[in-house]
């Protein structure tokens, strides 16, 4: 992916966010409204009056209208009279309120009691009990009457246990909580503070309201899925890298492997540039390398004797020999004389074919007297060779030695070492002549 479509991706990414963000005040809310669709049994329940009977009672068991009577000489402390919706008692049996916000309620009061009570019982089989109704914990949120004869939002973090309920059934206060989500039991209850005479009650409505998800893990969500996007492009990014440093170690190894291949190259043409396909000894070129390293280094050293002696080797009478027994003998005989010269000589001499059945020698430092007896050396050991034995052929050169001036350069001395090599050819061939002058 190119930089320029990483950047708008992230751009969509951020502005995506920023809808998401401000898209949660637009969620539909959850609903629950209690009614016997539900499957709620709705029951009243009350105090005994002091005369007999109950003080509760209903007026339209269909309306969920009914009536609470405060008699003459009851006591307040024991007096309680409540509407309830009943659900199953048990662990997981009731209803979960705990992911509802807040509750609609719209009830209609005809009396003058100063406050009645919002109430919600939780099953917890840590202190509940299904032979004892009253062990389930018991949230409640009083309500002013005066509140009350039109739509009533009260908040579910208004819920608190009751006191007497705690006291009664002495919990550790790590379990004093309220709790909704198990809810058995629902209602609306006077108790104490109560008025003489009729308080007429009608439930219309008891709804629940809350999110489908809460803000908390919605925003938690948008968090999660953007360091779950980060964490993706981490992981890819570490793999393209892996993947691009295994191409580049590939692109690395090929490198080198060409550059010795071309390094091998190299030197294999150094060396055909430089040495003589058939007798493998230097050629013309390679000698001239040779002579101008040995000057350059001659020119920096300090020495007594001559910066190099030089030899030419020519074959007499060679053109009879190709003419008499074919080139290939000839060049048989190239090859043997150029490496018994090569095996013969000392190992910091260099020997070359100059041309044709020419040979050079070159003498790094040498004096013209050593020149001379290793010139003298290799004439014996050619003419006692017998490179054709087939052909009972002696072969024999001639050679001219020089020794280099201080004041000459190789051209100098060649040509000094030619007319040596000139002179031993006139003079019957088969010798050794150095240069006199």
């Amino acid at each position: 992916m190119s930089q320029y479509r990483k950047k708008l991706f992230v751009l969509a990414a951020i502005l995506m966010s920023v809808v998401a963000l401000y898209s949660y005040r637009f969620f539909p809310e959850k609903r629950y409204v209690i009614s016997e669709d539900n499957q709620v049994n709705s029951y009243i329940f009350g105090a005994k009056a002091p005369t007999g009977g109950r003080v509760a009672s209903w007026l339209d068991e269909s309306q969920k209208s009914f009536r609470c009577v405060f008699p003459p000489g009851m006591d307040d402390y024991s007096y309680y009279c409540s509407f309830n919706f009943g659900f199953d008692v048990g662990p997981k049996s009731g209803l979960d309120l705990s992911r509802y916000e807040r509750i609609n309620l719209r009830v209609k009061y005809t009396g003058d009691a100063p406050k009645m009570r919002f109430f919600a019982r939780n099953y917890n089989s840590q202190y509940s009990s299904r032979d004892d109704t009253n062990s389930t914990k018991y949230n409640s949120i009083f309500v002013p009457t005066k509140e009350l004869n039109g739509e009533l939002t009260l908040r579910m973090s208004e819920f608190l246990v009751t006191e007497w309920w705690l006291l009664l059934y002495n919990l550790p206060r790590e379990l004093s909580f309220p709790e909704l989500n198990n809810v058995v039991t629902l209602g609306i209850e006077f108790s104490d503070s109560m008025t003489l005479g009729n308080h007429d009650v009608t439930v219309e409505k008891v709804e629940f309201v809350g999110s489908w998800i809460s803000r908390e893990s919605w925003y938690l969500s948008i968090i999660c899925v953007w360091l779950t996007g980060v964490f993706l492009y981490t992981v890819n990014s570490l793999r393209l890298m892996r993947k691009r440093r295994q191409l580049d170690e590939q692109t690395i190894l090929a490198l080198h492997q060409s550059n010795e291949s071309l390094e091998k190259e190299s030197s294999k043409f150094r060396r055909l540039s430089t040495v003589d396909a058939l007798t493998e000894v230097y050629n013309r070129f390679g000698i001239d390398q040779i002579v101008t390293a040995i000057m350059s280094s001659a020119a920096s050293a300090d020495r007594d004797q001559p910066a190099m002696s030089l030899i030419i080797l020519d074959i007499d009478h060679f053109k009879s020999i190709n003419d008499t027994y074919g080139h290939d003998a000839g060049d048989e005989i190239l090859r043997k004389i150029a490496a018994d010269i090569a095996q013969n000589v000392r190992e910091a001499d260099y020997v070359g074919r100059w041309g044709g059945e020419e040979f050079v020698i070159i003498l790094p430092f040498t004096k013209l007297d050593v020149a001379m007896a290793l010139a003298e050396t290799l004439r014996m050991l050619i003419f006692k060779s017998n490179y054709m034995p087939a052909l009972d052929l002696t072969v024999t050169v001639s050679l001219g030695i020089a020794a280099i001036k201080a004041d000459e350069n190789f051209a100098d001395v060649f040509k000094r070492a030619d007319d040596a090599l000139y002179e031993a050819k006139n003079s019957g061939r088969n010798r050794s002549c150095q240069s006199r002058y």
